[in-house]
Formats: structure tokens, sequence, C-alpha cells
């Protein structure tokens, strides 16, 4: 009985490392100037170095969370003349990032919770329900707590009995709270039954929350609930690696479509920046188009990597020179595509351990020499290429900008 008492303990230091957003940011009237008139791009003079100081300590706090063949969760709606009833099974070792449920709850209702099931965030710690562990996490849940929020609303633990008052309508989003700087195998599953909830198609969630773009959350609902059946030929990993690339993309015109919704949703739960609120409202009136695939650089960027780049990363990539390296690496995948197809062209790439599409996007909101090419009315076309275990296990992601007019600057 003394093993269930065992608590998830960090350091103040490791507590202050699992912030994986900056508690401030510099946004400048002429930044926001320049992206909405598509001026010259001037963000390659803030101090990259910098940058790299901070995205080096984000990448410290990366959780190691082994991912399994199976569904994050399962869902089953049971129907009732007297009651509304949808029952979400959760797989630990792989429900590990926040997911919205197909779920709408109304104004002024009442949702209540069911929860029976067992499930440990390692071999090393004890079986909890989903209250989780005693932690000194300072959003007070204890880690392994199944996490749920509903729309814009505070988080809350879902247990057994639990009952949410709808304060606002909206989705219900839930997650499983891990600590992120820990190597960690999460086994068990959780079985929640919500009350009183809408059951709703997520293009008629998105919808109704008034996304422009909104084909992203669905994708996310039928990987979720797709039995993987361990097969792992190259062929299924490209698939594989192809939807996440085009989730990347997606939740990019997300961002830059929807930025205020966008906000409210996810970057505000992460962290209270008033600011970057007031900077995302200046785009609420402008109209930013859908930025598109262009299957022509995709597939040079992959020839590219291929031809030029196959041992070169492990061969010249250290710890020191990492910052220096990509910017090389921007400036050579840059000029390729620019000499081949004429086509005025940015490239940024990015090294992360993130698995979740949306957590790369706000990764790069926060970046400057990124947030330029979201919000320019030029940008035209973004190309999402990813290499994994580019460098050690961080992911290479790269991104190709491709700006209007196509043939009016060409650079040589």
């Amino acid at each position: 009985m003394e093993f269930n008492s065992q608590k998830v303990v960090q350091t103040k230091e490791e507590v202050e490392q699992e912030e994986e957003i900056p508690e401030d940011i510099d946004i400048q009237e002429d930044e926001f100037q320049r992206i909405l008139i598509g001026g010259a791009d001037s963000s390659d003079r803030y101090n990259s170095k910098g940058d790299y100081q901070k995205n080096k300590k984000q990448n410290r706090s990366k959780s190691k969370v082994k991912k399994q063949n199976k569904m994050p969760f399962k869902i089953t709606v049971i129907e009732d003349t007297s009651y509304k009833k949808i029952k979400i099974v959760f797989y630990a070792s792989t429900f590990i990032d926040e997911s919205i449920m197909p779920i709408w709850c109304p104004k002024d209702s009442f949702i209540k919770f069911k929860v029976k099931g067992k499930w440990r965030i390692d071999k090393l710690y004890p079986y909890t329900d989903s209250k989780g562990l005693p932690s000194n996490n300072k959003g007070g849940f204890g880690y392994g707590a199944l996490i749920g929020r509903i729309g814009k609303g505070e988080k809350f633990v879902v247990s057994d009995d639990k009952a949410v008052i709808v304060k606002e309508e909206g989705p219900l989003f839930m997650k499983q709270l891990l600590p992120k700087n820990m190597k960690i195998e999460p086994e068990g599953s959780i079985e929640v039954s919500v009350y009183d909830g809408e059951y709703m198609n997520i293009d008629e969630i998105n919808e109704k929350i008034g996304w422009i773009e909104n084909n992203i959350e669905n994708n996310d609902i039928n990987n979720n609930n797709e039995i993987f059946d361990g097969d792992t030929s190259n062929k299924k990993k490209d698939n594989m690696n192809k939807e996440f690339e085009d989730k990347i993309r997606n939740e990019m015109n997300n961002l830059r479509m929807n930025p205020l919704i966008f906000y409210d949703q996810f970057i505000s739960k992460t962290k209270n920046l008033t600011q970057m609120r007031k900077y995302l409202e200046k785009f609420k009136d402008e109209y930013l188009g859908v930025l598109n695939l262009n299957n022509d650089y995709y597939d040079a960027i992959s020839s590219f990597f291929e031809l030029f780049e196959q041992n070169k990363n492990k061969n010249n990539i250290n710890k020191n020179n990492i910052t220096d390296y990509l910017l090389e690496l921007e400036k050579e995948v840059e000029f390729f595509l620019i000499d081949k197809f004429e086509m005025k062209t940015k490239v940024k790439c990015r090294l992360t351990q993130k698995t979740n599409a949306k957590d790369i996007i706000i990764q790069c909101f926060y970046d400057k020499k990124y947030r330029f090419y979201i919000f320019n009315k030029k940008s035209r076309d973004l190309t999402v290429n990813v290499i994994n275990n580019f460098y050690k296990d961080f992911s290479l992601i790269i991104m190709a900008f491709t700006l209007e007019p196509p043939s009016e600057v060409v650079f040589k």
C-alpha cells in the first residue's frame, strides 16, 4: 500500500522546463505592417541564436512516450429515450495528445461523467483511476489524470460522478496529463461514459465554432479510430508520414485563416498571452487564402535529400553547430528550388521531437521567421516534408512557402 502513495516529484528547474511556450513575445507594429502588405522579409534580422536557445530548452522538456500500434480511443454511441450516452475508451499507450471529441455540449446543460478502469504513466508507477497520481504539478492536476475542457472553458479532472455546468457551449476536449521531461510508457485504459452531450460530426462542430478551413479535425478523428495492424512496410510508413505532413499544412491553414478561433481553442489554454490575442485581432478582417500543396516542390525536396543530404546530416551535425547548420540548409534547399522552378520561394527548417501537428504549428507561430509567412498575403503554397530521426530522435520539418506573384521576381 505504500507504493500507491508514490508521487511524481519534479524539481523547480524541471517544472520551469515544462513550459513549451515562451513567457513573452516581442510583437512590433512594423512587423504587422510588413506582413499585411506582403512586404520584404526582414525576419532574418532577428537573433536566430537567441531563438535557438529557447528552442533548445523546449526540446529538453519533451516527453519520451513509446507509441504502440493501437488506436488512442474508441467511441460508442448509445441512444435511449430517457438519456444520451456516449462511451469512450481511452488507451493510455497512445492517447498522448489533447483530442477533440465528436461531442457538442449545449449552453446551460449538465454534462455528467461515469468513469471506470485503471491506467498508469509507466511501469515504475502504480495504476490509478482518472484522477491520476499526487504530484507537484503547478496546474494542480495529478500526472495520469484525465483532463477535460468544454470549448473555451476551464480545464477539469474527468472523474466518476463528475458533473459540469456548461457556461458557454462548445465541443468536449480530452487529454491525458503526462510529465513532459520523463521517459515513460503509459499502460492501461479508462472507460468514460458522457451523458447529455450531443454526438456530432466533427465537420458540423467546426462549422458551429466558425472555422473557415475545417478538414483537419475530421482527419484527426479518423486517424484516432484507426487500428494499425502492425505492418511496418516502407509503403505504410510513407503513407503515415504523408498524413502527418498534410496535418501540419492544414493546421497552418487553420491558424492562418482562423487566427482568433485557433488562439481561443488552443493557444490561450497553453498560456494566457493577451498581447498575442491583440496581435491576432489585427488579422480577423483580412481574408487570407488556403496555402496549398505544390506536388512538384514536394517531389523536388524529397529528391534533394535523397541525392545530397543522405549522409551529410549524420556526419556534420552536433549540438554546437546545429543552428548554423539549419540556416545553411535553408539556403541550400531554397536555392535548389528557385533554380529549378524560377519561383519566389522561402524555406524554413525546424528540428522537433513533437508528434502533434498542432504543437508544431504553435512552435512556428512563436518564431518570427515563420510568423512572417504564415500571415503574409503573398504566401500562396506551403509544401511540408518531414524526415523522421534526422538528428538523433529529432525529426526535420521542411516548409517551403511560394510567394506571389510567381513570375514577377526571380532569384538566381
